[in-house]
């Protein structure tokens, strides 16, 4: 019962990141060709550079839509009720290593 129900959230969040991919890809290659189109004749040396970082800026922007996908699907399903871990120092250091430091604090060894 386990394996299928993780085997079908990784199946739906597989085909969300394609789904998402392929829309990204595909409005970027419609705004590409658009772009190109009328001016494809006047490129000068100074253009290309330009859509370069254009288009670099859009995989990157679609690369990050991408990781929010897969971080909210993390969210829900490893803390479905909201609560987080503890990500407080005293959480995560052990009792001596606060102890030590405290020490330190106050001037001893």
């Amino acid at each position: 019962m386990i394996f299928a129900r993780q085997a079908g959230t990784s199946l739906v969040l597989v085909m969300l990141t394609l789904s998402l991919h392929c829309a990204g890809m595909g409005a970027v290659i419609a705004w590409a060709r658009n772009t190109l189109a009328s001016d494809v004749y006047r490129l000068g040396p100074f253009r290309p550079a330009v859509l370069m970082v254009r288009f670099i800026t859009a995989f990157i922007v679609l690369h990050i839509l991408e990781i929010l996908l897969w971080a909210g699907f993390y969210r829900w399903l490893c803390f479905p009720s909201g609560k987080l871990p503890f990500t407080s120092r005293q959480a995560v250091m052990p009792r001596w290593a606060m102890a030590m430091s405290f020490s330190r604090k106050r001037g001893g060894r």
